[in-house]
Order: C-alpha cells, then sequence, then structure tokens
C-alpha cells in the first residue's frame, strides 16, 4: 500500500511539472474581453440612463449627480454608448493567476445626439493603458488595475 501512494504521489507530481501553464492571451483574445467589459459598461450607462428618466434620481443624491453628469454630456439625452475603435496588445507577465497586460486602445464615446466632439478627439487618439486579464469559465475576462 505505501509503494502504492507514493507510486501516486510521483505521478502526480510529474503531471503537475509537465502540465503546461496557462498561456498569455493573444490579442483578439485580450480584444474580446475588453469588448466584452465595454458591452458591461454600455449595458450599466443604459440602466442609468432608465433611472435618470424615471424620476430615480429624486429621493437619492448620489444617482441625481449621476444623471446631471450623464444627461448633461448626451445633451439631454441620457444615453451615451462607449465604443472601442482600436486596440493593440503591448505585452504580458503573469501575475498570480491573471496576467498583468500592457495595451493602446482608442474608444468612441456616443449619445443619441452624436458624438461628443471634444472627448472623441482625446480619446480616440489612443492611449497606453493596462490591467488584468484572467481566464473565467472558458472565456478571457478584463479587471482594470
Amino acid at each position: 500500500m505505501r509503494q502504492f501512494s507514493q507510486v501516486l504521489s510521483l505521478l502526480g507530481a510529474f503531471f503537475l511539472w509537465s502540465a503546461p501553464a496557462l498561456a498569455e492571451p493573444s490579442e483578439p483574445q485580450m480584444r474580446s474581453a475588453m469588448e466584452g467589459y465595454f458591452d458591461t459598461m454600455n449595458a450599466n450607462y443604459a440602466s442609468m440612463a432608465r433611472q435618470c428618466r424615471n424620476g430615480g434620481a429624486r429621493d437619492n443624491p448620489m444617482v441625481a449627480i449621476q444623471c446631471l453628469q450623464i444627461c448633461a454630456a448626451s445633451q439631454n439625452t441620457c444615453e451615451i454608448r462607449a465604443t472601442m475603435t482600436a486596440f493593440s496588445k503591448t505585452r504580458c507577465e503573469e501575475s498570480g493567476s491573471a496576467f498583468r497586460c500592457w495595451f493602446r486602445m482608442s474608444f468612441r464615446m456616443d449619445g443619441s445626439s452624436g458624438h461628443f466632439g471634444p472627448m472623441n478627439g482625446i480619446t480616440q487618439m489612443g492611449d497606453q493603458g493596462w490591467g488584468y486579464f484572467y481566464r473565467e469559465a472558458g472565456a478571457w475576462r478584463f479587471q482594470p488595475a
């Protein structure tokens, strides 16, 4: 019995040693994770717009402040949508169970009344950013730093 458990221990150690490490996300995988993040952000904007239009700000000062910002930025439509226009991977390094990755990204902000002129001029230029990419349920996810 003792030999059997030693063999199992050796086999377990061999498989752990020989198991490939999780490969860092590719650029298309990172872009897809970022698009998922933008989808969640846009769903939150839509939910906030509904609250603003339905009087959700009456008794909640924090919601009132958010409604003022969103509705003013969208020229009183209260509808905002962020769209990624460019994405490129720079590099990644392992960080525990995730990868800390650097990338360049640009995006556009839209409201139902059109583009947000000055803001889009800044965000369309793109900038270097970084965050954590991790695997969950077989897909890559993005977590801001």
